[in-house]
């Protein structure tokens, strides 16, 4: 015969999933905040190449060449940084459905285990 679960120990193993979720959330979150300030810095870092470079040239070519440079780092690093931001997104999501389909489950056991009894 299977172990009555008591109320109390429901609401405690709720509120223990919910803590779960909400950590491994919160560390994601992290992540991602993390990410878009790497992503702030690489964009303040490569303009503040350009302006080096445009300040020291001499002909317009050499502008377009810097320019172009430019848009080159910046198109690769905003598509690397977007790529990990996905990532991040993803993981979150796939963290937040495992934590509810285990409550999912836990509660399908409860209701057999009530109608049983």
């Amino acid at each position: 015969m299977a172990q009555e679960t008591k109320p109390t120990e429901q609401i405690a193993g709720g509120m223990d999933m919910a803590m779960k979720s909400f950590q491994v959330t919160s560390r994601r979150m992290q992540l991602l905040a993390s990410e878009m300030a790497g992503m702030s810095l690489d964009h303040l870092n490569h303009f503040t190449a350009l302006l080096d470079q445009l300040t020291g040239a001499k002909s317009l070519n050499t502008v377009l060449e810097v320019e172009a440079r430019f848009l080159r780092a910046s198109s690769e690093s905003f598509a690397e940084h977007v790529g990990r931001v996905r990532e991040i997104y993803g993981e979150i999501g796939q963290d937040l459905t495992s934590t509810y389909e285990s409550a999912a489950e836990k509660a399908s056991e409860a209701a057999k285990q009530s109608i049983q009894h």
